[in-house]
This record gives structure tokens, C-alpha cells and sequence, in this order.
């Protein structure tokens, strides 16, 4: 099968009460964006592109943002799993920081 070539499984995420989330990786979910930083003006360098002079506007692919769902499997760029998996990596920890304050104070710690 041809998505067999672009897509590998990671891992699965099994929270409580929740059904398993598969996490897919696609490196072909890019975006394609135009880079204006090394034209001088802008609006000039619009102006003279529609008259077909050269600029320097670069384009550039960029890994996307967005996730594609469908039902329990979610598609998503490797990259912005990275992002999506530090999050959570963090948020896990500081949950388990106030877990383990709570425990060692006996009270309620924000």
C-alpha cells in the first residue's frame, strides 16, 4: 500500500476511561510559506513581482500544524508530535510535582 511508504505508527496513548489514541507520523503534511524577510518593502516588491521582476522572497516548506482525526487514530507531522509529546511530558511532571508536594505537606499546593 502506498501510505505504507509516508506513514509510520509511533506509539499509542492510553489515558483512563478514555479509548486508545494512536498517534501516526506523515512527513507529508508540510506547509508551503513565503519568506519576506530580505525584501527591503514589501508592498514595493509586490507591486514589481506582478510586473515580473525577481525579489527576494524565499519559499520555504515548513512542517504543519494541524492534525488530521479520524476516530481513535490521529495524523500528524513528526515534528509537531515532538512538540505535542513535550507538552505533555511537562504537564505530566508538574501533575506529578503537586502529587508529590500534596503528599509531602499535607495540603493542598497550587
Amino acid at each position: 500500500m502506498i501510505d505504507d511508504l509516508y506513514t509510520k505508527v509511533n506509539y499509542t496513548l492510553k489515558p483512563a476511561a478514555i479509548s486508545p489514541t494512536k498517534f501516526v507520523t506523515s512527513d507529508l503534511l508540510v506547509d508551503q510559506v513565503e519568506d519576506w524577510s530580505e525584501v527591503r518593502s514589501p508592498s514595493r516588491a509586490r507591486r514589481r513581482m506582478k510586473q515580473g521582476h525577481r525579489q527576494n522572497v524565499h519559499h520555504r516548506v515548513v512542517p504543519s500544524s494541524k492534525v488530521i482525526q479520524q476516530g481513535d487514530t490521529m495524523v500528524m507531522h513528526p515534528a509537531t508530535l515532538d512538540a505535542l509529546q513535550k507538552v505533555l511530558d511537562k504537564q505530566t511532571m508538574d501533575y506529578v510535582d503537586k502529587q508529590f508536594l500534596n503528599a509531602l505537606y499535607g495540603g493542598v499546593v497550587r
